[in-house]
């Protein structure tokens, strides 16, 4: 199985879906073949968004009900400057992990619903001036 590069970059797009395997239960390719949506498996982790930050050209991605990833998995989403939509509902992420989110100047979508994030969470978004449609957020045990 193939890691990050030692020159920092990350995996290649083939390493990235080589790498994921399984865990990508949807894919889409732009016109260029380069992938722009993907969806992961609800069993996926932290680990394969490791992965993710190969893919350079992707704009969508779909990690609803992905119950093991966490704050930490943000971490790996910072470089994805073609992010548009981002679904994390159904995840473990807190407001801790949104500060990894501030960076995706391209995010129009964000949904949010059946996590742990509340208001104070929010405000590292308030830089994100794309983003046009935030779902409203309800704590799981609500």
């Amino acid at each position: 199985m193939w890691g990050p590069s030692e020159e920092g970059g990350g995996p290649s797009e083939e390493e990235s879906l080589a790498a994921l395997g399984i865990h990508a239960i949807r894919i889409e390719r732009n016109e260029l073949g380069e992938v722009v949506e993907m969806q992961l498996h609800l069993y996926s982790s932290n680990e394969q968004l490791v992965y993710v930050k190969g893919l350079a050209k992707l704009e969508t991605l779909d990690l609803q009900n992905c119950r093991q990833i966490t704050d930490a998995g943000l971490l790996h989403l910072k470089g994805l400057a073609n992010l548009t939509s981002l679904v994390l509902a159904g995840t473990r992420v807190t407001d801790t992990g949104m500060v990894h989110l501030k960076g995706l100047a391209n995010l129009e979508t964000l949904l949010l619903d059946n996590t742990n994030i509340t208001d104070a969470g929010l405000v590292h978004l308030k830089g994100l001036t794309k983003l046009g449609y935030l779902k409203p957020f309800r704590h799981p045990s609500h």
